[in-house]
């Protein structure tokens, strides 16, 4: 199911680029905070969500994507 699919895809992404991209969806820090805590660069951060965002909307298709993102942060 959709709502199964996208903790499965998330293990996909490398550990580093997972590990921002959680931080800025579940966690709701912004890029600056972030990169504070990892100790890298706002423009890393924005790349790292960036691509797996695109990653993510690859896998599993714009509106499923959208829906499941949604139903995960709720």
């Amino acid at each position: 199911s959709l709502h199964d699919a996208l903790p499965i895809f998330l293990e996909e992404l490398p550990p580093a680029r997972r590990e921002v991209f959680m931080l800025y969806w579940k966690s709701g820090l912004n890029y600056r905070e972030i990169a504070e805590q990892l100790d890298i660069s706002e423009k890393t951060v924005a790349t790292q969500v960036h691509r797996s965002l695109d990653f993510l909307r690859d896998k599993l298709g714009t509106i499923a994507f959208s829906v499941s993102l949604f139903l995960h942060h709720i």
